[in-house]
């Protein structure tokens, strides 16, 4: 069985996805972006919300915590980033 999902009604993250999957797909001659029809359940559909939330959160982090692994990867012995020494430590 097929669907058809028109792009505007896709959240901005899995619109931005798919239009740089077609993008990418442009310079072989390949252009189809295919969904499978799926069915959520309400706790399925809530924890997929709740991903696509931590996921915008952390995309707007990045460049502080790349900056933050590089201090912990020059600490000097006996230094400690709040308390932590390590990346697996403040994780």
């Amino acid at each position: 069985m097929s669907a058809t999902v028109h792009i505007d009604e896709l959240t901005p993250e899995t619109r931005a996805r798919v239009l740089k999957q077609i993008s990418d797909n442009e310079s072989s001659g390949t252009a189809l972006a295919i969904f499978e029809p799926k069915s959520y359940t309400p706790a399925e559909m809530l924890i997929l919300s709740r991903i696509d939330s931590i996921s915008a959160k952390l995309k707007t982090l990045e460049d502080d915590i790349r900056l933050l692994w590089i201090d912990f990867d020059n600490l000097k012995t006996g230094e400690t980033i709040l308390g932590c020494r390590t990346k697996k430590h403040r994780c």
